[in-house]
């Protein structure tokens, strides 16, 4: 059978349908916070025990708010690449100012388990609390944000002075993540 090109032709197509969907993905950005939530007493998902896995502290994402820094929530899995970039900004983030806020990585892949998330961390150096999301906090988050929250990662989400902000999709730089606290704090 000789080759008319149309199996190149698809290949191509798929490879650059590849660079563009991955490219919206792992692109920095800066948007400015959007308000989600400003009564958060009624928000049962703040309430839900989690534990860190790399030190196995127990906490609520509530108990963290309520300390008066602010909370940057970031989703990943351990196989997104977008998330890794995240994650090595919100560590210089920590590094530079070691006292301005708490980072949180909820890992959202049920499949991966503590051991595989305790790996990750270590192997890259990242800094923060590290958990995988229970079943009630990823129904919870998408009943706050939609369900294109939870298809997609990173997606950041920001809890400072009783307000949920909804950041976006994407990778934050270390400066633009101050930049967005420091207006709110303004």
């Amino acid at each position: 059978m000789v080759g008319n090109g149309h199996g190149k032709k698809v290949y191509v197509c798929l490879v650059v349908l590849t660079l563009l969907l991955a490219s919206g993905c792992t692109g920095f950005q800066d948007e400015r916070a959007t308000e989600i939530v400003s009564e958060t007493d009624s928000i049962p998902w703040l309430t839900i025990p989690l534990t860190d896995i790399p030190t196995e502290e127990e906490f609520t994402l509530g108990s963290l708010m309520a300390s008066g820094k602010p909370v940057i929530i970031h989703t990943f899995t351990t196989s997104c690449p977008a998330c890794g970039a995240q994650f090595r900004e919100s560590t210089d983030l920590q590094r530079e100012y070691p006292d301005f806020s708490i980072v949180v990585g909820l890992n959202i892949d049920p499949g991966e388990g503590s051991a595989t998330v305790r790996r990750y961390v270590e192997r890259n150096g990242y800094q923060g609390l590290f958990v995988t999301a229970p079943a009630q906090l990823s129904i919870g988050l998408i009943e706050t944000f939609g369900i294109r929250f939870m298809q997609s990662t990173p997606q950041t989400i920001l809890l400072y002075n009783d307000t949920i902000y909804f950041l976006g999709p994407g990778v934050f730089s270390s400066e633009g993540l101050a930049a967005i606290i420091g207006d709110l704090s303004s």
